[in-house]
């Protein structure tokens, strides 16, 4: 589904503190999912798409 600028704000900041290696561990993905209130599939996938660009 559709993201929240809430949980895309959660995600982009991990992702900007961790630009050397912005490769989320499972229990960091697991803990991202619930803060953001989305799926750990959605968090894997944001990540995926994200370092893509």
């Amino acid at each position: 589904g559709i993201m929240t600028p809430d949980a895309v704000s959660i995600l982009l900041r991990w992702y900007e503190q961790h630009q050397d290696h912005p490769y989320p561990s499972n229990d960091t993905a697991v803990l991202l999912a619930q803060t953001a209130k989305l799926s750990v599939r959605q968090v894997k996938k944001w990540f995926a798409n994200r370092r893509r660009r």
